[in-house]
């Protein structure tokens, strides 16, 4: 339990440190931290990984450091929830796109399937709805054929280069 608890803090100190660098303040970085992550969780499990491929245009999204960490942990608990709950899943994805005016982040899977409104017994569902409502993103979880994650934020004008 020790060495577990040891192991959650210190991906939670990369988070916060990885979100208050500066470097880090596009959507290109974003996508990549959560690509990483996903493949990195997907490794050892019998689901195939796959994302697609990040427009160099998310560069050109700024996004402030509360942002940053609040999209990563909520992407990074729907990854958590598919790879404990999905066991049955033969495929997860990841996907990052961006018009004009919204960014939005998909997170897929193609497991058995839950109710988004029924009891849950952990905080995961709460916090990811939390994480939204404290960036004023909108936050879509859909689960009748697999489960979609769809987590969209505004962003300014002009900020996505054609």
């Amino acid at each position: 339990d020790i060495n577990s608890n040891v192991q959650v803090v210190r991906e939670g100190m990369r988070d916060f440190i990885w979100a208050l660098d500066p470097d880090n303040d596009n959507a290109y970085e974003l996508g990549l931290r959560l690509k990483r992550f996903g493949q990195e969780l997907f490794t050892h499990h019998p689901a195939d990984f796959s994302t697609s491929l990040l427009p160099p245009a998310l560069r050109n999204i700024s996004l402030r450091p509360d942002q940053r960490r609040h999209l990563v942990l909520l992407l990074k608990e729907a990854m958590h929830n598919s790879f404990k709950h999905a066991t049955d899943a033969t495929e997860v994805s990841f996907s990052l796109s961006a018009d004009a005016h919204t960014l939005t982040a998909k997170w897929r899977d193609n497991g058995q399937g839950f109710s988004p409104q029924g009891k849950a017994d952990g905080a995961g569902l709460k916090n990811m709805r939390a994480r939204a409502n404290k960036i004023d993103a909108q936050l879509s979880i859909n689960s009748t054929e697999g489960t979609l994650v769809e987590v969209s934020i505004s962003t300014k004008r002009g900020m996505v280069s054609e």
